[in-house]
């Protein structure tokens, strides 16, 4: 390993954790998440998990195990910190693994005696993908699966190519359980969706059987169901029914009525995702174009797999109803390589349609017309000198510099373009959100109650006062008026001396100010920044 392999490693994982404790955990899930997490280490039972006073169906516990882990190891970072660096060392595991993949598909015999450099600048263009770095920051369990996915098929495929098949087997199964422990059965559908598409393709479904080793399909499977044993156990059945049929079947097939967005949704979501990159997208996207215009088959016989796994992933997440954007990250993976790979073969083949970078102008002139909050002016205006310029530096360099020194420039002013467009929307975000740590301050000791699940203000609440539930008073939306039983709560506060604050979004505020003073109470109002959004607090007393 030469020192440029150690400097590029190290600065990628330095970069991964840029703005890693910009914001408090955000809510809904993060919260929600860091609440179960804490709630395992302060009740000692690790296998419910439990959010504000009720069993979270929504997740198995990897991501919580993981959390604890590393909260054990840094103990000395705050919470924030060492429960996000699971999606940190995910995403950077998951970029070592598309590393590892790059030297079946970025060849010196195809992309020349620089195909080393586009191995790099893959791992890039994966770290450069919106999703990648806001979940590399966010503590989801998604950047888990996904790593989980990635190592499982990057197993596959080396036992495809017969590397050291007997370990790669094991690695293979053992993957699929943790991947389980993740997200669920998704991991195991998922990867032999891809599998048996690809060997079908390539007219070799016997090789399936070449991944079935009783011993390692058993340690895969015992790992990906003995928490589900437990948990059903000890639950009687209803976390595995609200879990398997609520939460996948009924996500899946819009049952749920959760996150329900249309079939186009994933490709949007990609568009987004190249935008920090939207110049050598623009690039190799005409390249992929041009070898097909061309009927050029032979550049596309070593990419099977990637075309399969991208498109896999994205069309069976297109196919459920229920789609959030961060589903789509394990197509990213295939997605960055294939970028990566057409650029090669724009150089190579000295083409001349560089002028297409200018496209990458329609971003600021977008983004000039997209409506922002005002404290965000000064950002926006910047990110729009930021897009012009570095689209300028493109086409310049595609078009006038030698081809000799292109490859090595680009890489270059990728990198640094990446890198300078995450440090601005990490300052903003830190100029912007720079005083939410008062609300830390301001929760301390009181009473907290809460309009809607609002699981910052919940977790919070434990981690600071030990409380293991945050009154939620979401019936008043429905009945207008504070039930018996939350006005005593009030009063007994009020007796003790204790500040009662109840946290609303603006959108409910003037019910909650009518029901307050149907019950009697006085009240102040404040706006309080809970992590990344603007809540307003309402402080009351008793009326003299």
């Amino acid at each position: 390993m030469n020192i440029v392999n150690v400097i590029f490693w190290v600065s990628l994982f330095l970069y991964l954790n840029l703005g890693i404790n910009s914001l408090l955990f955000t809510y809904p899930d993060e919260g929600r998440n860091a609440f179960a997490t804490l709630f395992m280490l302060k009740s000692g039972d690790f296998i419910v998990p439990f959010y504000n006073g009720e069993i979270r169906y929504d997740k198995p516990p990897l991501l919580y195990y993981s959390a604890i882990i590393l909260h054990k190891i840094f103990f000395f970072l705050n919470l924030e910190i060492s429960f996000r660096l699971v999606s940190v060392l995910s995403i950077f595991f998951s970029a070592l693994i598309l590393f590892e993949f790059t030297k079946y598909f970025l060849k010196e015999d195809i992309l020349g005696k620089n195909f080393i450099l586009f191995r790099y600048l893959a791992v890039v263009i994966y770290c450069s993908f919106v999703n990648i770095f806001i979940e590399s920051k966010a503590f989801v369990p998604e950047p888990l699966l996904t790593l989980f996915i990635h190592l499982s098929l990057l197993a596959f495929f080396k036992i495809y190519n017969s590397e050291n098949t007997k370990f790669w087997v094991y690695v293979f199964w053992i993957s699929l359980g943790f991947g389980m422990l993740a997200k669920g059965i998704v991991s195991f559908i998922v990867v032999f969706l891809i599998i048996i598409t690809f060997l079908l393709i390539e007219k070799k479904i016997y090789f399936l059987k070449e991944l079935f080793n009783l011993f390692s399909f058993s340690i895969g499977v015992l790992i990906g169901i003995s928490w589900f044993v437990f948990v059903g156990i000890q639950t009687n059945g209803d976390f595995l029914y609200h879990f398997f049929f609520v939460h996948n079947v009924g996500r899946f097939t819009g049952s749920s009525n959760m996150h329900i967005n249309p079939p186009y949704f994933y490709l949007t979501v990609i568009l987004v995702n190249v935008i920090p990159i939207i110049e050598i997208f623009l690039i190799s996207f005409f390249s992929f174009l041009y070898k097909i215009f061309k009927n050029q088959k032979d550049d596309f016989l070593n990419l099977k797999f990637l075309f399969v796994y991208f498109l896999i992933v994205l069309v069976f997440y297109s196919l459920s109803k229920g789609k959030v954007h961060h589903y789509i990250m394990p197509a990213l993976l295939p997605l960055s390589v294939l970028i990566s790979y057409f650029l090669a073969l724009y150089f190579k083949s000295n083409s001349k349609f560089g002028w297409l970078v200018s496209l990458g102008l329609l971003i600021p002139l977008v983004l000039y017309f997209v409506k922002v909050p005002a404290e965000f002016l000064v950002f926006k205006r910047i990110l729009l000198i930021f897009f012009f310029i570095s689209t300028i530096l493109y086409f310049l360099l595609f078009n006038f510099l030698k081809n000799s020194a292109k490859e090595y420039y680009v890489f270059v002013l990728t990198s640094l373009k990446v890198l300078m467009f995450y440090f601005l929307v990490t300052f903003s975000v830190s100029k912007v959100f720079g005083n939410q740590y008062e609300f830390l301050i301001k929760i301390k000791s009181k009473s907290l109650m809460m309009v809607g699940d609002i699981s910052t203000v919940s977790f919070y609440n434990l981690l600071i006062n030990n409380q293991h539930k945050t009154d939620d008073l979401w019936y008043i939306l429905q009945t207008n008026y504070l039930n018996n039983e939350t006005i005593n709560e009030i009063n007994h506060a009020i007796k003790k001396r204790q500040e009662v604050l109840i946290f609303s979004e603006k959108k409910y505020l003037d019910v909650l100010l009518n029901t307050i003073k149907e019950a009697g109470f006085n009240y102040d109002i404040e706006e309080v920044i809970v992590a990344q959004s603007k809540l307003k607090v309402v402080k009351i007393h008793k009326s003299e």
